[in-house]
């Protein structure tokens, strides 16, 4: 909720294919509608990329690979210092959420750029900073937001974990 004591939520509706794949997820109700479609690839049968759609026109497709655990999207590399060695604490929640947060096995340090249409998004991920508990969980993530157009810095956004 917000000071204001109004409160924000979402829906998801997931689609299938005969083989229990996710085809797509609508989020209708966000504050501007979005699809997210799945392609997989038709040898291996893995999923390989998601096309987001915006309720204003504007379009991400979101190139990917699995390596070690981790969703790596440049095609070009391993993954190499894209990923901590800790635990990402979503990946326990058992579902594929529309961003594919909880995807990865370990935690994201620098962001890998996207390829979008429109100059959409105007802001971008740069890098994540955490800090654990004893038990390799994070407690803190300080995630850099730049400008998708110029990769000039935006702001920094904190977020505080807690478990129970």
């Amino acid at each position: 909720s917000n000071p204001a004591g109004e409160y924000w939520f979402s829906r998801q509706d997931y689609y299938y294919d005969e083989q229990g794949r996710i085809l797509k997820i609508d989020e209708p109700v966000s504050a501007g509608p979005m699809t997210a479609m799945f392609n997989y690839n038709n040898q291996s049968k893995s999923l390989e990329s998601i096309h987001y759609q915006f309720y204003a026109g504007q379009s991400i497709w979101f190139p990917f690979r699995i390596v070690q655990g981790n969703l790596i999207t440049n095609m070009a590399s391993n993954g190499d210092g894209v990923y901590d060695k800790n635990i990402n604490p979503f990946a326990h929640q058992g579902y594929t959420d529309i961003f594919l947060r909880n995807i990865s096995k370990n935690n994201v340090l620098n962001h890998e750029p996207q390829n979008a249409s429109n100059g959409f998004p105007t802001l971008v991920k740069d890098k994540s900073e955490y800090v654990y508990d004893a038990d390799g969980y994070p407690t803190e993530i300080i995630t850099t937001f730049n400008t998708y157009t110029s990769g000039e810095f935006a702001f920094r956004e904190k977020k505080v974990i807690e478990y129970y």
